[in-house]
């Protein structure tokens, strides 16, 4: 009896494991470019410094180290097709792929970073 519950048991939990749909995001959607002007010019070797808002991303322990309230946010202005002049004197959230936002100090941090740069183009229908 306890082997037919056993085997059982793990057939019915092959079954979950293989119920799922596959995801309609590729793992390599998930590279974004690189969190901060600072780590990219030192070749993403930022994670033993603690002197700016990247923190949260490159070096989350040390936070408490900060001596200061940071914050910080991006935007992939040569993927987006936005210009200088529509980050300043327009909407700047709107549609111009905002790619990273952090709020730090020593006590914590929140930050923010989409979990991809995939975009679900609607198909035409024929």
């Amino acid at each position: 009896m306890k082997i037919f519950v056993t085997v059982s048991l793990i057939f019915f939990s092959a079954i979950f494991c293989f119920a799922k749909e596959p995801s309609p995001i590729f793992y390599n959607s998930f590279d974004g470019i690189p969190i901060g002007a600072k780590p990219s010019g030192m070749g993403e070797a930022f994670v033993a410094l603690v002197d700016n808002a990247d923190a949260p991303y490159w070096n989350p322990a040390g936070l408490i180290f900060l001596e200061s309230n940071l914050y910080t946010f991006m935007f992939d202005l040569a993927r987006s097709g936005a210009k200088k002049e529509d980050i300043v004197e327009k909407e700047p959230l709107q549609g111009k792929r905002f790619t990273y936002l952090s709020f730090c100090s020593s006590l914590g941090a929140l930050s923010w970073r989409p979990l991809s740069n995939f975009r679900e183009e609607k198909s035409k229908s024929y």
